[in-house]
């Protein structure tokens, strides 16, 4: 008969005070999301933002790593990529450009008198990850 070692109960304080982001990163995605989407507008709050900004942090890590994959192995397999763009935008996989930080700010005063700039964009347009 196998010895298995002892399974430590976890309490209802424990689970309390486990974070957006330690759910996130056991692999709770949907669940987080969905209480972040619950929070609405009290997720901007600073009690609040500094959790979220963490789990946003991971996803926007998790999407640029698997963006790496997916164009080094359509390199590797000699995936015909538009040569002659016009645009950042047409090409396949182009870092922020220099400056956009501060357009996103500027975006942000526009916009304040209606809300926010959604922080998934100025993640992702400013290679914050």
């Amino acid at each position: 008969m196998t010895n298995l070692p002892a399974v430590r109960q976890v309490t209802n304080n424990e689970l309390h005070t486990m974070t957006l982001y330690d759910n996130y990163m056991k692999g709770q995605t949907e669940e987080v999301y969905q209480e972040i989407y619950a929070l609405g507008q009290d997720a901007f709050l600073p009690a609040n933002l500094n959790e979220i900004e963490k789990v946003l942090t991971e996803t926007f890590h998790r999407v640029a790593y698997n963006l790496e994959i997916i164009y080094t192995e359509l390199k590797a397999i000699d995936y015909a990529f538009k040569k002659d763009c016009a645009f950042n935008f047409e090409k396949p996989f182009h870092p922020p450009l220099p400056g956009t930080g501060l357009l996103l700010e500027k975006l942000d005063k526009a916009v304040e008198p209606y809300g926010f700039v959604p922080l998934s964009l100025k993640y992702f347009s400013t290679g914050r990850f």
